[in-house]
């Protein structure tokens, strides 16, 4: 008879927190990471942090590089951060993300969670470049109801860091109501007339959106 801890034997959804937990470890330290990430996003998806980290510190020298393996550790110390974990920050985070997208530069799905990281950490440039590359992604490849989620979260994601940069343009006139006026403008060397006018354009834009 098969062993209760056979690959094709579990539903790793459906199985106990138990069960799914030795057989992520166990794929893990076998170097079967096919096997072990499914069980891994399984532990996450119900939140058993303690169970998936873990599974994760099962993991082998020779994955320790594996993109799917920092993506997982990444995804880990966010959950981990969002329920109150003092030992993660968002620089645990951004580190394993950042290092997942870097070995493998056409996944759409690391570079979204990369820029909720960034957008965290309050480094929207870097979150724009991450939400912008992976809509560019998103362009090369089949429709799916996973493209789809993966389109709208890039989506979202610019559309967050386009409120949060309305709300930085407006700290700049509560900061200094009169210098950052468009008129008072000319009188800064480093403002150039088409610059003023994408400004005015941008104020005037955050004017109407609040009526």
């Amino acid at each position: 008879p098969p062993s209760p801890l056979a690959p094709k034997s579990i539903e790793v959804k459906t199985a106990t927190t138990p069960v799914v937990t030795a057989l992520a470890s166990t794929s893990l330290r076998q170097g079967d990471l096919k096997t072990a990430e499914p069980a891994i996003v399984a532990l996450l998806d119900r939140n058993a942090l303690p169970q998936a980290k873990a599974a994760l510190d099962a993991t082998p020298e020779s994955l320790l590089a594996n993109p799917i393996v920092n993506f997982l550790k990444g995804r880990l110390a966010w959950q981990a951060m969002q329920a109150g974990d003092e030992d993660y920050g968002i620089n645990d985070v951004r580190r394993y993300w950042e290092t997942a997208a870097q070995q493998k530069k056409d996944s759409v799905q690391f570079l979204n969670a990369l820029g909720f990281a960034y957008y965290t950490g309050g480094k929207l440039d870097l979150a724009h470049k991450a939400w912008s590359d992976a809509l560019a992604l998103t362009q090369n490849q089949p429709a799916s109801p996973q493209l789809q989620r993966d389109l709208g979260t890039a989506t979202a994601g610019l559309a967050l860091v386009a409120f949060k940069s309305a709300q930085l343009r407006q700290k700049v006139l509560t900061d200094d109501p009169v210098n950052f006026q468009p008129e008072a403008l000319n009188k800064d060397w480093r403002w150039s007339e088409p610059t003023i006018a994408d400004w005015r354009a941008l104020l005037e834009y955050n004017s109407e959106s609040a009526l």
